[in-house]
């Protein structure tokens, strides 16, 4: 090999080695700006965090009590946010003294007091009142008691004649949060 051969292959040898160098100093430069920039937007972000509030559902139970006969018992929807929701609601009737002591016997229906129970109701095999549709903000369910009063003279010495309505009422959308709470959703029975 002549001598200009070989001062050309070094020459090449030098000058491919200084693109290596450069690429390899580039290549380093570029993965530190990228790793830096990565490392700052995760340290200066703050993460988002998604909150989500459930509607908070009221109910209250509207009745005319004139002490001893309780008539027109409804459950109204109060719910502040303006949503719908299905109630259901329990009849509780006992005798109570004046301390709150509950006598050891149920009164008994047509025995110890009369009753008459409104339309539209659905009776659940959990004990249960359910109104079939939902039931609008500021709107109530028709009549759970028409009339309710203790037959006079059937009731023990000491005691009064107690009828609770215990009420619940559950947010109507999604239907999914029905089912999950009351295992169906009132009015929907047999529909597929």
């Amino acid at each position: 090999m002549n001598q200009r051969e070989q001062l050309r292959k070094r020459r090449r040898a030098r000058q491919t080695a200084k693109w290596i160098l450069m690429a390899t100093v580039l290549l380093v430069l570029t993965v530190v700006a990228v790793g830096s920039t990565i490392a700052y937007i995760a340290s200066a972000t703050k993460p988002v965090i998604n909150s989500f509030e459930r509607a908070e559902m009221r109910c209250e139970v509207t009745e005319v009590f004139d002490g001893k006969i309780k008539q027109n018992v409804a459950i109204k929807n109060t719910t502040p946010d303006m949503v719908a929701g299905y109630i259901r609601a329990v009849v509780m009737i006992r005798w109570e003294d004046e301390f709150g002591n509950v006598y050891a016997k149920t009164p008994a229906e047509g025995v110890h007091y009369t009753i008459s129970y409104g339309d539209g109701w659905e009776k659940g095999a959990d004990g249960y009142n359910y109104w079939p549709a939902e039931v609008e903000a500021e709107k109530s369910t028709g009549y759970l008691i028409e009339e309710c009063k203790p037959v006079e003279g059937k009731t023990p010495e000491g005691y009064t004649f107690v009828v609770d309505i215990l009420a619940e009422i559950i947010q109507s959308n999604p239907k999914d949060a029905v089912t999950d709470a009351w295992g169906f959703v009132p009015g929907t029975e047999g529909e597929e």
